[in-house]
């Protein structure tokens, strides 16, 4: 049974000739046309049925096809080109059609694309200063920064323990002025007795 042409669309071009082929055999058997008029045939092949005609076109493309591995693989990208355009709810024909629609939209906003264009040569142009050889040499810096880091780290270090053993002297310092003075006006009240009993 012939397929629907939503279908047909999706298959290689060599099927599509076969089905056409098919739906064509059926059209001339309704029509009255018998198979055996396809061996009245000319030298020239004018008069062929239509039916013979297809087949040798179909046989002949087949191959060509079988020859020529670049058409092999056009025919397939159209394949995958027509899937994708599907996905994308449109078809080559939609395309096609859209074109002149195309070149209207971009004579309308040609001022808008003009400075996008601009802005996209500035930016092109703008890529050299993206990793200049400052930036490339962060990583040195990074390790003479966390070496400076460490040698900070046991400077505050030294400098905790030196204000510690100074708060100590200090309060030693303190501790024996204040016994000094004690003992001094101890001394001054002996001598201040002891000349006063005399």
């Amino acid at each position: 049974m012939a397929q629907p042409a939503a279908e047909t669309g999706q298959l290689p071009v060599s099927l599509q000739l076969a089905d056409l082929s098919e739906r064509l055999a059926a059209c001339e058997a309704q029509l009255g046309h018998a198979p055996a008029a396809a061996n009245k045939s000319c030298r020239d092949g004018k008069d062929q049925p239509l039916l013979q005609r297809i087949t040798l076109l179909t046989r002949r493309v087949d191959e060509i096809f079988k020859r020529d591995k670049k058409l092999q693989d056009f025919e397939r990208n159209a394949e995958a080109l027509d899937d994708w355009l599907k996905a994308e709810h449109a078809s080559v024909s939609h395309v096609l059609l859209h074109r002149g629609a195309k070149r209207n939209y971009v004579v309308q906003h040609a001022e808008q694309l003009q400075d996008f264009a601009r802005s996209l040569q500035e930016v092109e142009a703008n890529q050299q200063y993206i990793n200049p050889p400052s930036l490339r040499d962060m990583p040195l810096y990074a390790d003479r920064l966390r070496r400076v880091e460490a040698s900070s780290t046991l400077a505050v270090g030294s400098a905790t323990e030196l204000h510690d053993q100074v708060a100590r002297l200090a309060e030693e310092y303190h501790n024996s002025i204040t016994a000094i003075n004690h003992q001094l006006l101890h001394w001054d009240r002996l001598l201040t007795e002891k000349n006063s009993k005399s």
